[in-house]
C-alpha cells in the first residue's frame, strides 16, 4: 500500500482587477454554457480533458491573466455549437 500525505485544503480569496472581473465572468459564462451541453448530451465523461482545461483557465485567470492565452478559443471544441469565444485586451 502506498502511503499518501493527508488531503489538505487550501481556499484562498481573491479580489480580481476590473478587467480581470470581466474575463473571468466572461469566460465563467461560456464554460457553464459549454459544460451544460455536455450534460444535456450526456458526453461529459467523453468530454472530460475539455472540462479540465476549462477549469485550468479559470484558476489562471485568478492567478495572473497573462498565464491565460489571449485567445482563449483553443480550449473549446472546434465543433462547439456554442462557437468560439476570443477575448482581447
Amino acid at each position: 500500500m502506498l502511503g499518501l500525505p493527508r488531503k489538505s485544503v487550501r481556499i484562498c480569496h481573491v479580489d480580481l482587477l476590473h478587467e480581470e472581473r470581466e474575463l473571468y465572468d466572461r469566460m465563467e459564462e461560456e464554460a457553464k454554457k459549454v459544460v451544460k451541453n455536455y450534460l444535456n448530451d450526456g458526453s461529459v465523461t467523453r468530454n472530460y480533458s475539455t472540462v479540465l482545461s476549462i477549469i485550468l483557465r479559470l484558476r489562471q485567470i485568478c492567478t495572473d491573466v497573462a498565464l491565460c492565452p489571449h485567445e482563449i478559443k483553443s480550449l473549446l471544441p472546434a465543433d462547439n455549437v456554442i462557437g468560439m469565444i476570443s477575448f482581447k485586451f
